[in-house]
């Protein structure tokens, strides 16, 4: 998926008609990355850090093993938070914590069941886990072949904690997983929807263009004095076909979108000095 908005954000709310982009961060106070293109972890050790609020300090990361044993195959993906603060959504005791693989549309809160899993021992934190043997074998997990949904967390930031999510696909041999995106609420305590259900930017503060949808109009508007050389936009779904790909000639255009199906897209700007990705979608 990839930068992510991944991106590499998924699949969401579907609704009537006007597309409407949800790009206000300050209103909604979510702020949501794309992993572009989307990250997948199919080797022994392969692992991706998340850091939720972008701010250079890693706050969970998702592993996978693999391991030979006699006639026994183990293959595991879990999650492994990076500050005894962090905790994610799940069950679990002492033996294994299992974390919950949520749909799109769920409040992430408090009222969810909240665990820092195994502290000593990550591997212990499971999302999926698959033994084959000769005698037989076994699943174990919410994530087993799993795709786009949810991971929760609740995380903190200096003195406070924070809700997120992170989109996620477990394979279903456990042989690989995939991030696509994740978000966070900006607002201590304060809840979070999965997928795009609320509303979820990237943070437009730091953008150099402007995205917004006027009913089937999408306006894009380079805010900087020279649009640069070889400037491109392009509408991607969420299954990564690009829509449309043009060159910008202005540093304004309008763009007719209204021959696109209900459903989250992802508007990217691309030049050789800078890119941009931002997702919009029909409520």
């Amino acid at each position: 998926m990839k930068t992510e908005l991944k991106n590499k954000l998924k699949n969401y709310a579907k609704g009537a008609a006007a597309l409407s982009l949800v790009s206000n961060i300050v209103d909604a106070q979510a702020v949501y990355t794309d992993i572009i293109p989307d990250y997948v972890g199919k080797n022994h050790l392969d692992n991706y850090q998340l850091d939720l609020n972008n701010d250079a300090i890693k706050d969970y990361k998702l592993n996978l093993f693999k391991l030979s044993y006699g006639s026994s195959v183990y293959k595991m993906t879990y999650i492994e938070p990076l500050d005894t603060n962090n905790m994610f959504n799940g069950t679990g005791s002492s033996s294994f914590y299992l974390p919950t693989a949520n749909n799109s549309g769920v409040v992430i809160d408090n009222s969810l069941s909240w665990t820092k899993g195994n502290i000593s021992s990550a591997s212990y934190n499971l999302l999926a886990l698959k033994v084959t043997s000769s005698s037989g074998g076994g699943v174990l997990g919410d994530w087993v072949g799993k795709s786009d949904k949810y991971l929760g967390f609740k995380f903190k930031i200096g003195a406070n904690y924070h809700y997120g999510w992170a989109r996620l696909d477990v394979s279903l041999g456990v042989d690989s997983f995939k991030v696509k995106d994740y978000a966070y609420n900006a607002t201590p305590n304060t809840p979070l929807t999965t997928g795009l259900a609320s509303g979820v930017s990237t943070n437009v503060n730091n953008n150099k263009a402007r995205i917004a949808l006027n009913e089937n109009t999408l306006v894009i508007t380079y805010k900087e004095a020279t649009l640069p050389e070889n400037t491109f936009y392009s509408i991607t779904d969420m299954k990564g076909s690009v829509i449309r790909r043009e060159r910008m000639i202005n540093k304004k255009e309008q763009v007719d979108v209204s021959e696109l199906n209900q459903g989250v897209y992802v508007v990217s700007i691309e030049s050789n000095e800078y890119n941009q990705h931002q997702k919009v979608f029909k409520k």
